[in-house]
């Protein structure tokens, strides 16, 4: 009897942990694309045309800042975009 009442509690943690790990998981793959996306253009900077080296900034500064989103645990926060604060201008 005592391992039912116990059964969704134990069920919603391991829930929680995958989740977390899923989010972590995410949140790693996330950094190495901008890392890879950051050393691939730093060559290029110098013969791209006006407005491309702040396209590049903006998109690897949404990567990080939805990836720092994945883990903090706020509402709104993380993949879908929303919560991020950020704009390309």
């Amino acid at each position: 009897m005592g391992r039912a009442a116990c059964g969704p509690v134990q069920g919603e943690r391991r829930q929680g942990v995958r989740g977390r790990a899923k989010r972590q998981g995410l949140q790693k793959d996330l950094r190495a694309l901008a890392a890879n996306i950051r050393a691939d253009a730093e060559g290029r900077y110098d013969s791209a045309e006006p407005g491309w080296r702040s396209g590049v900034e903006w998109a690897l500064l949404w990567i990080e800042n939805t990836a720092s989103h994945l883990t903090e645990g706020r509402p709104g926060a993380g993949a879908g975009g929303r919560g991020q604060g950020v704009s390309p201008e």
